[in-house]
């Protein structure tokens, strides 16, 4: 047995050859003996006296030495009999740090499954993780120091030397009750710099988003600090800015959006759950909830808006849909120009599918129970309905329940048109408004009416669809005042002058 074995001290007498050994890293004292007479009488303390002068003090095993001493009477040879024995030092535990989510990185995030089946997206290089609330993001265990050992002769033996490794808490994390794993307190992407793992919900991008960063699905803000090249898409749950243009891709948010402007190429889509900041939009469709304010102009969209649309400049071509109103310098497109401009205000387009659904159901059910009327009404008055035949008496019966059902799902209905007419009614206001032109040729749509302007109109005009007959063009109220408030003032005004007439 090879471990570290030296010998220390060997005697040689007539009737004996003694050597004494140490092992293992000096933690074991060895005997081994030659007898070379049966019956060899060995004092224990005449043995011991010889290991304290090797300076063998820690660890001494009597009953070894007895025994050693008991055997070698027998005449038979001994070999590395340990009677001593002391500790070697213990192990240690270094420092680990082991991420259950990834930090973000530079570094495209490829997993060897998607390597080997050659499913790689090039334009999905999953920078960064997701990460919600309560999240474990990694397991922090902190270094255990080693345990020093001590040879026979009670020198110490040092243990390894511990790796640690420092870290510290920041923004959005937590040391949760074990001790060791690292949780999320707030929602975004993991960063790990310095030695601080912390949680940010910001996501910076500081020039183009194109290959080197690839498709953005991110829980938090998304600012780009330069343009969103053609084929790549952003998604910022609670906000985007892009610093410049965005082209043919898809821009969707829970937040606020703004960008300097698209030029969607009849592709470009944008979602927006708050307000829309832009310099122009160009061949687009656009869907915002909340406000749209444009400082140039909009060319070619389709504009959905659950509030108002302010352009300080123009907008041509396709179609605008606002619930609060829509504001311009210039409508339509000159003459000449083949295109065509739509506007809607009033209408509050999340609900124009639902409202049209529930109407077609609404009138679908009343064809069918004006057809069950007819089937029981010849029968409403007889005198004895139990003389009637069975076939008939049963298709009464099932006429007349099914009636009770759609009489019910009426009710139903007749509440949920309410309630969303009540919602809608709330926000709407049908006014449109142009400070300088009005082109011919646009269609504008407020209410009930839809008219197509004949002639080019100029100056500053507010457009109110009036008691439902036509449209008429006034002047200019602020998008703050309400169609029919100025409706009203307007019949007020006419009512007035009848009297003086």
């Amino acid at each position: 047995m090879n471990d570290n074995v030296r010998i220390i001290k060997e005697i040689s007498q007539p009737d004996f050859y003694l050597q004494i050994s140490l092992g293992n890293k000096d933690t074991e004292c060895r005997l081994s003996i030659k007898p070379k007479k049966t019956g060899l009488k060995l004092s224990a303390s005449a043995l011991l006296e010889i290991i304290k002068k090797l300076r063998i003090t820690r660890g001494i095993k009597n009953g070894a030495i007895n025994d050693f001493c008991n055997k070698v009477a027998l005449g038979d040879p001994l070999a590395a009999v340990v009677i001593a024995r002391t500790s070697l030092p213990t192990a240690g535990r270094d420092a680990s740090l082991q991420f259950y989510v990834e930090p973000s990185s530079k570094q495209p995030h490829v997993s060897e499954n998607q390597i080997q089946q050659k499913n790689v997206d090039i334009h999905s290089l999953n920078l960064f993780e997701n990460v919600e609330i309560g999240k474990p993001i990694a397991k922090w265990q902190t270094a255990a120091a080693s345990k020093d050992g001590c040879s026979v002769t009670g020198e110490i033996i040092p243990g390894a030397k511990v790796k640690d490794i420092t870290v510290r808490l920041g923004h959005g994390v937590k040391l949760s009750d074990d001790g060791e794993t690292i949780t999320a307190t707030e929602e975004g992407r993991v960063v790990y710099e310095g030695g601080v793992i912390s949680i940010t919900d910001q996501f910076n991008i500081r020039h183009d988003v194109d290959f080197s960063v690839g498709h953005i699905d991110f829980v938090g803000y998304v600012q780009v600090n330069g343009n969103v090249c053609d084929g790549f898409n952003i998604r910022g749950k609670k906000g985007i800015n892009v610093r410049n243009n965005v082209r043919n891709c898809r821009i969707d948010s829970d937040g606020d959006i703004q960008i300097n402007g698209m030029n969607g190429r009849g592709q470009g889509f944008i979602k927006c759950g708050g307000n829309l900041t832009a310099k122009y939009l160009h061949d687009a469709t656009i869907e915002c909830y909340g406000d749209i304010q444009v400082r140039r102009e909009i060319i070619n969209c389709t504009i959905k808006c659950g509030g108002s649309v302010t352009v300080a400049g123009l907008i041509s071509s396709g179609e605008c849909i606002a619930l609060s109103g829509i504001e311009a310098n210039k409508i339509g497109a000159e003459v000449g120009l083949k295109t065509k401009t739509r506007l809607t205000s009033g209408i509050d387009f999340r609900y124009v599918s639902q409202l049209k659904e529930l109407q077609e159901e609404m009138d679908n059910n009343q064809k069918r129970l004006q057809k069950l009327v007819n089937i029981v009404g010849p029968y409403a008055r007889h005198r004895n309905p139990a003389s009637l035949p069975k076939d008939i008496r049963n298709k009464l019966a099932d006429s007349l329940s099914e009636m009770q059902k759609l009489n019910k799902q009426r009710e139903q209905n007749e509440e949920k048109l309410i309630s969303i007419q009540k919602d809608v009614s709330d926000k709407a206001n049908a006014l449109i408004n142009f400070n300088k032109i009005l082109y011919q040729g646009t269609q504008i749509c407020l209410g009930n009416r839809t008219e197509t302007i004949r002639e080019t109109i100029q100056g500053s005009h507010s457009i109110i669809e009036y008691i439902g007959l036509n449209l008429r063009i006034l002047p200019k109220s602020p998008l703050s005042t309400n169609a029919k408030d100025i409706e009203r003032k307007v019949l007020e005004t006419e009512e007035k002058q009848k009297q003086k007439s």
